[in-house]
Parts: C-alpha cells; structure tokens; sequence
C-alpha cells in the first residue's frame, strides 16, 4: 500500500491588493468581442481594426472565429457541407498577434463542425467554419471568400451519427438506482481521498455488525457544475464509484476495517495552456457541497478499484516539484441582487488588504501568477 505523506513545511505568501479611488462613485464598463457583423463593418478590439468580417466568435473556445452556414433538413436527409471556390492569403504580422489566443484552436484545414438545431419548429443543419488554418509550410492563411456545397452524397455518415444521438438519448435509465435499498447522503467539499470507518458508518446510524462490507457502495457524479448546452454530456443517472475496502475478504466489517474513496468538490481547476495564467477555476454557482450516496443493503457486490500492474517503460521525464493553485474569493456582494455574478472585500474606507497563502513546500524564486477581479459602478467617469 502507497502512504501518501503530507509536509507541513509550508512558505506563506502574502498578497496586498490596493485600490485607489479618484472618487468614491459607480460606474460599469463592459467590453465584448463576439457577434456578427456585415462584411461593411471593422471588428476590432480596442483600438486595433480586426482582420475578420461577418464572424461568429466562440467564447468558449478564447473567442476562436467561424463562419456560420445552415440549410434546412427536408425528410431527414443530413447533407454534408463542403467549400468550393476558396480564396486565401496569408495572414500578415500584427493579424498573427491578433490570432494568439486562440492559436492552440488552430489546425491544417478549414476546420468544419456540424450541428443540428431547430428555429421556428424547422429543423435547421448548421455548419461552423473555421477562416483560419496552419498550411503544410506552417503559414497561417486566412479564408476570405467561399462557396458553400450541400454534398448529400455523405448523408449516410452523418445521418447514422445523428441516429446514434438519439439512440443515445432513448436508452435513459426508466428508474434511478436510488429507488431500490436504503441509502445515506454525504457531502464533500474539496478534492481528495476519504476514509470511511466504523466510527463514521455508526454516526450515519448503521449498524455495521449486520453488514457485508462486500456488498458497500457508493455513487456519486462529482457534483461539477452542468452545462447550459443541451448538445453537451450530462450523467442521466447516479454511477457508481470504485472504492476500496480494507478487511472485507471475511465478509464481516471488523474494527479496523474502513473504506477509501476519492471525492470530488464542485469547483473545476482546468488548465489553460494557452492563457497568460496557467490554471483557471470553475466556479459553481449554486453549491459548495458535492453529494454521495452510499448503499449497504443491497446483496451485490459493490464496485473496487482493481489492482494495476506497474509500467515496464523507463520514465522519460522526472520532476520534484509540481504546480500549485489557490484562490481567495468571498462571494458575498450582488450589485444589482440579481444573477450570478458575486463579489468579496468592499474598497471604500477601507483601501488595502492583505491576502495569505500557505504553500507547502514553496520553490523560493519560481513563478507565481496572480489574477484579481474588480467591479466599480459610477454615475460619472471615476479612475481606479
């Protein structure tokens, strides 16, 4: 068995975060780079003009650029979209620092994504299509004009892809595990490995000396915040976790057995390579708690994490240190007691504060980023 084994050698970092005020007042400066402009209209992007015309821009994606195209959908035929008659040229210098954050979304090819949808109970296929490409020669090129080709000679491709969407969509679970058995809810609130032992199944109010710990489980989907697209991936019912149970070959949970299981907090760090900061977090808005449930009187048995052999392949990198990510963040603040968007520490008499972290093991002299978020509203123009 690996003992994982926590230092508590920590370096403290302080961050002072001052905001100065040329007078206390509100005001709200929004600026977004991302709708449809006709090929008569210059995006642009503070002062500097955009390259691009008549372009969607997906914010999910760094605001990465395409084309949209759509045609209706007669008798569920699901045509393919082609391009004829492009024409092309490089991008020039300050187009290719205009394309930096979105560079990593780039590939060899006019990239094309199919989508279907519905507008005005017409089933609509929508075509998105990448303007920009890395040629052979690594030059980036840019699609300034096309014609749009519906090729129905491919609908079968497309058509059986459809189909396995709503074949998908047709094997939903008709009951969900939780009608079955009885079962106990916990909440987790951050990432990491959890021990499960008789102390804690007696608070839960089990009497452990009549179960098989065999036959524990527990489900649980992490308890990430969903998507608001409906084409995306979501669970359609609770999954079970492998877990790993100490002392349960005798079939009789001793007082040393106990359970491990990795849980999940709601948050998301997801890693961004192609940001200035490297990491950024996902916050849920609308819990800090994820939930598992845990069944122990069903007679089957539950779920384990299975046994691994080790990697025969000689390590080809090796590393001491690893990357580490905090936040501050007290979301206590509404300005308008409405949506989503929650703020911490109010700059008013008070100008400056002092935000610590304890890094275990901290490098001395390495990297570290900061990213702060601020909001001010004013009835008159106010610098800070």
């Amino acid at each position: 068995m690996q003992k994982v084994i926590f230092n508590k050698n920590y370096r403290s970092l302080t961050f002072i975060l001052f905001l100065f005020f040329h007078f206390f007042s509100y005001c709200q400066k929004n600026e977004s780079l991302g709708s449809t402009k006709s090929n008569s209209e210059t995006l642009s992007l503070g002062n500097t003009p955009l390259f691009l015309k008549n372009c969607h821009f997906d914010g999910s994606k760094k605001n990465t650029p395409y084309y949209s195209e759509k045609i209706s959908i007669n008798n569920n035929r699901l045509p393919n979209c082609k391009l004829n008659n492009i024409k092309i040229r490089p991008l020039s210098s300050i187009e290719k620092t205009q394309i930096e954050p979105y560079k990593n979304f780039i590939t060899n090819d006019f990239d094309i994504t199919l989508e279907i949808g519905y507008a005005r109970n017409e089933k609509i296929e929508f075509a998105k299509i990448m303007p920009i490409r890395l040629n052979s020669n690594n030059v980036y090129e840019y699609l300034e004009s096309y014609t749009v080709a519906w090729d129905y000679s491919e609908v079968s491709k497309i058509k059986n892809e459809f189909s396995n969407q709503k074949a998908n969509r047709a094997s939903s679970a008709s009951v969900s595990v939780l009608a079955t058995g009885k079962w106990y809810k916990i909440g987790v609130t951050k990432n990491g490995v959890y021990k499960l032992d008789k102390s804690f199944f007696t608070k839960l109010g089990i009497d452990v000396s009549t179960i098989d710990p065999r036959n524990l489980k527990i489900y649980g989907n992490g308890g990430k915040l969903m998507s608001e697209k409906n084409s995306d991936f979501k669970f359609d019912d609770l999954i079970e976790n492998a877990i790993s149970v100490i002392g349960e070959n005798d079939g009789v949970f001793n007082n040393t057995d106990y359970a491990l299981f990795y849980g999940q907090s709601t948050d998301l760090w997801v890693r961004n390579p192609i940001n200035e900061i490297p990491f950024h977090r996902q916050i849920h808005s609308f819990s800090d708690t994820s939930f598992y449930f845990i069944n122990v009187d069903i007679n089957t048995s539950g779920k384990r994490i299975l046994q691994q052999n080790s990697l025969s392949n000689t390590a080809n990198k090796t590393t001491n240190s690893q990357d580490y990510y905090d936040i501050h963040e007290v979301n206590t603040f509404n300005a308008i007691k409405s949506g989503r968007e929650f703020y911490g520490e109010k700059f008013d008499n008070t100008t400056s504060y002092n935000f610590s972290f304890l890094i275990p093991d901290g490098i001395i002299g390495d990297s570290v980023y900061v990213k702060s978020r601020v909001l001010s509203r004013c009835d008159v123009p106010s610098n800070y």
